[in-house]
């Protein structure tokens, strides 16, 4: 998720932002700390998927 993030230009302030969440929240969901749906759909928004599911099969794809 992170390279797609900087292929996008993405950057952990701009989902803060977005979602109105804290950086430092941002933080610890995009590190697997935590979890937060609209933390998850503002990011899964921003790389061009319709929803979080979509992003993370594609990338369980990837890896397999």
């Amino acid at each position: 998720m992170f390279y797609k993030m900087r292929l996008k230009g993405v950057r952990q302030s701009d989902i803060a932002r977005i979602s109105g969440m804290a950086n430092s929240t941002v933080s610890e969901v995009l590190n697997g700390k935590k979890s937060s749906l609209r933390v998850y759909s503002v990011v899964s928004s921003l790389l061009g998927y319709t929803d979080i599911d979509s992003l993370l099969s594609e990338a369980r794809r990837s890896a397999a």
